[in-house]
């Protein structure tokens, strides 16, 4: 072994490598790396850290360098080792070095009709395996999934439009529409329903079932049910306020911060007046702040949602814009929703940072976020990133939503803690609360069979009646990004999150975890 090492690192010395494009690993990557896991094709790395992969006395067998694999070899930032990869269509077999074909098997049967007003869906899926049987999940070419319409069509979509977009007949409607919404006491009225989320924890069931749960609040995070939830919590505030529209049809606008015509928060939100285009006056700005209701006094003063807004972490516009490209392209479900976070969390964290103010209060914290009116605008928005998650991989005719592909990366994802948290295990058709809940939940859309699980609210349009306007981000053309799924398809390192340039444009610059760097508050 000592004598392949020499001649390997001779025949490096003696190489055409051109170190001159090569980048430095500074120590914002080096801090970077602690949160996501960063792969380096190896043959891209300098002559120095090759020759650092090479003698490292801590990677040997199957983690050593010298290696020969059959499709790829990429080396791992954090381990300082490398690992053999493969290309879509096959999996690394056990001796951790060859690749093995993997096949989609036989179609199920047709899943029973979920009937709704927007055409229903019945759905089917297949595994993917190798031809000894060993599972092979988010590994073959092809759909894993299929659905299709089951029910007649008898209600209007409603369309989400970008902010930025509505008509003044439309932001008249929504300005009107919101007010009446906050002052709805029935359980269809937005106080009801940002209840949910955190303050005052109506799900006190999980209080001895779930560590995070602790208080009995209703919503997940960092969880595989985050963006499922979520979704729902927007479908149930989209109904109930439509019930005070004009417009049926017109859906909870999205705040598109990837668009860099925003130099901070949406005027909507910031001022206590705001300018109907339809009244041409300045009238309450229902979108302002909201009072919580039943709360206990602070301070000896009724309690409103705070913001304590820093400008410049809306200012980031490209980084958000990068996270959600490298999201979007992931190899799998929870490797997409681990990674829009950082974007998601962004707006949350540059709500609030304490400037003598209560940050307790704000869109900074669970227990109290939904009671900002941008709440529900940033919700459209991620929600959106989730929309166009699936609508890539439809175009492709590479859906893959089955029970096994999504579970699978989260048994494999230590934090998630799998095999000990029923709710992680579970989540696929775990019921989520409190839409479940008939006592709680008044709409027979978000109530509809079943259609409160992870399973079932992966079809937003035929159970819960919504569409988008436009998958484009910043302004960009979102079928570039097919071309960039495309890519990854392709590629003979499938399946690690290596570095690349976008098709929606070069001058984004690398899309790379070292390109792409959240602190972890509020980044400016």
């Amino acid at each position: 072994m000592k004598c392949l090492k020499l001649l390997f690192l001779l025949c490096l010395m003696i190489s055409q490598y051109n170190l001159s494009h090569q980048k430095p690993l500074t120590s914002a990557v080096m801090k970077h790396a602690l949160f996501h896991r960063s792969d380096f094709p190896f043959s891209d790395l300098t002559f120095d850290t090759k020759a650092r992969a090479v003698f490292n006395p801590n990677c040997t067998d199957s983690k050593s360098c010298l290696q020969r694999c059959q499709h790829g070899k990429v080396w791992t930032l954090q381990s300082g080792c490398c690992s053999c990869t493969c290309r879509k269509g096959y999996i690394l077999s056990t001796n951790e070095k060859s690749c093995t074909r993997a096949m989609f098997g036989d179609w199920s049967t047709w899943s029973s009709c979920i009937v709704s007003e927007w055409g229903g869906v019945q759905h089917r899926g297949r595994l993917c395996k190798t031809k000894l049987g060993r599972s092979a999940n988010n590994r073959c070419v092809g759909a894993g999934s299929q659905s299709r319409s089951c029910s007649k069509v008898t209600r209007d979509f409603r369309i989400r439009k970008n902010l930025l977009d509505l008509t003044d007949e439309e932001l008249h409607d929504f300005i009107q529409g919101f007010t009446k919404f906050k002052q709805d006491h029935s359980l269809f009225g937005y106080l009801n329903i940002a209840k949910w989320h955190g303050w005052p924890n109506r799900c006190p069931w999980y209080k001895h079932r779930i560590e995070e749960h602790k208080n009995g609040h209703c919503s997940w995070h960092n969880h595989p049910m985050f963006l499922p939830w979520h979704r729902l919590i927007m479908v149930q505030l989209e109904l109930g306020l439509s019930r005070h529209m004009k417009n049926k049809t017109l859906g909870i606008p999205y705040w598109d911060w990837t668009d860099p015509t925003y130099k901070g928060i949406p005027d909507l939100v910031k001022n206590p007046t705001i300018y109907d285009p339809i009244l041409k006056e300045y009238v309450p700005n229902p979108f302002y702040r909201t009072y919580v209701p039943s709360h206990p006094l602070v301070n000896n003063q009724t309690l409103y949602n705070y913001r304590a807004v820093e400008r410049a972490g809306f200012l980031r516009h490209n980084l958000m814009l990068k996270n959600i490209i490298q999201a979007v392209n992931m190899p799998n479900y929870e490797f997409f929703d681990m990674t829009e976070i950082d974007a998601h969390g962004q707006v949350h964290n540059c709500m609030c940072v304490s400037k003598g103010g209560n940050c307790t209060y704000s869109m900074l914290k669970t227990a109290y976020s939904c009671f900002d009116s941008a709440f529900f605008l940033h919700h459209s928005q991620i929600d959106r990133v989730y929309a166009l998650y699936q609508k890539l991989r439809h175009v492709l005719g590479t859906q893959d939503w089955t029970k096994e592909s999504f579970l699978d990366a989260y048994k494999r994802e230590h934090f998630f803690d799998f095999f000990n948290r029923p709710d992680v295990s579970g989540s696929w058709d775990w019921p989520m609360s409190p839409f479940c809940n008939a006592s709680m939940n008044p709409s027979y859309v978000t109530l509809n069979e079943n259609s409160w699980t992870v399973a079932n609210s992966y079809y937003y349009q035929e159970l819960f009646g919504y569409k988008y306007d436009s998958f484009d981000f910043a302004r960009r053309d979102w079928k570039l990004l097919l071309k960039d799924l495309k890519q990854s398809y392709e590629s003979k390192y499938y399946g690690k999150v290596v570095p690349y340039f976008s098709h929606l444009g070069k001058d984004l610059g690398e899309i790379s975890h070292q390109s792409i760097f959240f602190t972890g508050d509020c980044t400016v």
